[in-house]
């Protein structure tokens, strides 16, 4: 090990196997949050449809019923404004979701930056009645 050039192609290549794991990990995080958003766009349309159909067809107790269930599961915490931004349970929504909310628009998901492993996201739907 007293050899120079020894040293140097031993720090040379332990360099390298540094590099390279860290790109590796850089690129399985960036892969995993554009697959969580394409699921979580999917999703959102389909569980915005859904709530709005739960409250239009069986009321306010129905759709208390859906949002705990899917808060119990830890998928998301729900809520459902109506055209006054206001949530139709009577919660008060953070500001974010409401600003989020506001700025949607069709049937094109509007999702905010991740935060670790949380996001805020809105889908603007418009109900049986032409509510949106």
């Amino acid at each position: 090990m007293n050899s120079l050039f020894l040293k140097i192609f031993l720090w040379f290549w332990t360099a390298f196997v540094i590099v390279g794991m860290t790109l590796a990990f850089v690129v399985t995080i960036t892969r995993s949050n554009a697959t969580m958003l394409g699921g979580l766009s999917a999703y959102l349309l389909l569980e915005a449809r859904q709530a709005t159909d739960i409250y239009e067809r069986d009321g306010k107790p129905a759709l208390q019923r859906h949002f705990d269930h899917i808060s119990e599961i830890g998928l998301a915490k729900p809520y459902l404004l109506d055209e006054n931004w206001n949530d139709v349970l009577g919660r008060r929504p953070p500001a974010q979701a409401v600003e989020l909310a506001r700025a949607a628009r069709g049937d094109i998901p509007l999702v905010s930056k991740f935060k670790g492993w949380k996001a805020v996201a809105a889908q603007q739907v418009a109900g049986e009645g032409g509510h949106q």
